[in-house]
Parts: C-alpha cells; structure tokens; sequence
C-alpha cells in the first residue's frame, strides 16, 4: 500500500546507474540502463540537479554524472528532491489540513509513522541501494549458473 512514487523509484534507479560509472552518462544510455522513459527521465534529472544530487552539462563530452557521493546522498534526500518537503505527507487520508485540533481517528498513528518513515529514508543511502543491487545481481547470477541456465 505505501511506497515511494513511481517518480521517485525511477529517480533512485538512475542513480543508481550514474553513480557506478566514473564519466557522464547520456540521458538515453541512462534510461536503457535504469528502464525509464527518456523524456520522463529528462524531467527527473532536472529535479536532481536543481537539489545538488547530479550535474548536467551539454553537448560535446556532455551528460549526466554525480555530484556528491552515493553515501552522502539519502533516500529522503532523493525523495525531497523529487517530491518536495511532503514526500510522506502529513495525513494518512490525504485532507489537506489535518493538525491537531481537527485530527482525524489516523492523526495520531500517521503523525508517529511518518516520522519514522522520514528517519528511515534519512538513514538510508544511494549507496546501500547500489550494495543492495550488486548482492542481488551476484545471488541471482549464481542461482542461475546452478540451474544451467546463461
């Protein structure tokens, strides 16, 4: 039920593609490597550079790389950079004014969840995620030698 936008994981997969090449990539090898829409893709990336997370430049040598390291980059920093400050949101139902004094019977649990959906994004790195795919590219290589399957 509650994940990430679409927006937001086609965000972390192209990071995840940039940040293990050392030279900029173009927005279309991008997409082929990550699965996004190159037009799509384009509109991401914009965002991303805006919050610091890649730089672009055009033309001639041009392309997308990283700014900053993998590990300095949170989930709810690429999260942010996408879907603004309300990445999580503030009411479980959706209502666009939910606070105290007018709490609804979610206010309460989504209050304490939320933060704690927040600190978890915070704690998480590009760089687990780019671990987390390594592991699982390696794990599913070798569960695919041992059935014979190339």
């Amino acid at each position: 039920m509650l994940s990430v936008s679409q927006t937001t994981g086609y965000a972390i997969k192209a990071l995840a593609c940039i940040a293990t090449q050392d030279k900029p990539l173009l927005i279309r090898d991008i997409s082929s490597a990550a699965g996004v829409p190159a037009p799509y893709l384009a509109k991401i990336v914009r965002r991303l550079r805006a919050a610091g997370i890649v730089s672009a430049k055009r033309g001639h040598k041009g392309g997308v790389q990283m700014a900053r390291p993998p590990a300095s980059i949170s989930l709810l920093t690429i999260g942010e950079a996408i879907e603004g400050e309300e990445l999580v949101g503030n009411c479980l139902l959706g209502k666009v004014f939910c606070e105290d004094l007018t709490a609804c019977p979610t206010y309460t649990f989504w209050k304490k969840t939320g933060e704690s959906i927040r600190s978890e994004l915070d704690r998480l790195s590009l760089a687990d995620i780019i671990a987390f795919n390594r592991n699982h590219a390696r794990k599913a290589g070798r569960a695919q030698k041992k059935r014979g399957i190339k």
